[in-house]
C-alpha cells in the first residue's frame, strides 16, 4: 500500500512537473505572443498615421494645384491686359502723328505759301511787306503753340499713366 502510495505520489509528482513544464514552456510563447500583439498594435498606429500624412499630402497638393490654375489665369489675364494697354498706346501714337501731320502739316503748308507769297511781294508791294511778315510769324508762332500744345498733353498722358501703374 506504501508501495502505491509512492507511485501514486510518484505520478503526481510527475503529472506536476510535466504541466509545470508546460506552463514554463508556454510562457515564453505567451511573452512572444504579447511581443507580436505588441508590434501589432504599433504598426496599425503607425499605418494609421500615415494614412493621416497621406491623406493630409493629398489635400495639400489639390491647394497647390488649385493655386497654380490660379496663377496661370492671372498670368493670362495680365498677358491680355497688357496686350489691351499696348494696343492702346499704338492707337494714341497713331492719333498723336494724324493730328500733328494734319494741323501742323497744314499750318506749314501755309507759311510756305506765305512765304513763296513774301518773296514775290517784296519786290511788287514793297508797302505791304511788314504787314505779310507780321501774318506769317503770327502762323509760324501758331505752329509752335499747338506743338507745345501737344508736347503738354503727351506729358500729362505718360504722367498720368505712370502714376496710375505705380
Amino acid at each position: 500500500m506504501m508501495a502505491a502510495l509512492y507511485r501514486g505520489a510518484g505520478a503526481r509528482l510527475r503529472a506536476r512537473r510535466k504541466s509545470a513544464a508546460k506552463v514554463s514552456s508556454r510562457d515564453p510563447q505567451q511573452r512572444r505572443i504579447d511581443a507580436l500583439a505588441a508590434s501589432n498594435q504599433k504598426l496599425e498606429r503607425e499605418i494609421v498615421r500615415r494614412q493621416s500624412v497621406e491623406k493630409s499630402l493629398k489635400k495639400s497638393e489639390q491647394h497647390r494645384n488649385l493655386l497654380l490654375r490660379r496663377s496661370l489665369q492671372k498670368q493670362e489675364q495680365l498677358r491680355k491686359l497688357s496686350r489691351q494697354v499696348l494696343l492702346a498706346q499704338e492707337q494714341e501714337r497713331k492719333r498723336i502723328s494724324r493730328d500733328l501731320h494734319d494741323v501742323i502739316g497744314q499750318i506749314l503748308t501755309s507759311i510756305n505759301v506765305r512765304l513763296t507769297n513774301l518773296n514775290r511781294d517784296v519786290i511788287l508791294d514793297p508797302k505791304n511787306f511788314g504787314r505779310s511778315i507780321d501774318h506769317t510769324q503770327k502762323l509760324v508762332e501758331k505752329a509752335v503753340n499747338i506743338v507745345h500744345r501737344f508736347a503738354r498733353e503727351l506729358h500729362h498722358r505718360i504722367g498720368r499713366r505712370q502714376r496710375h501703374n505705380d
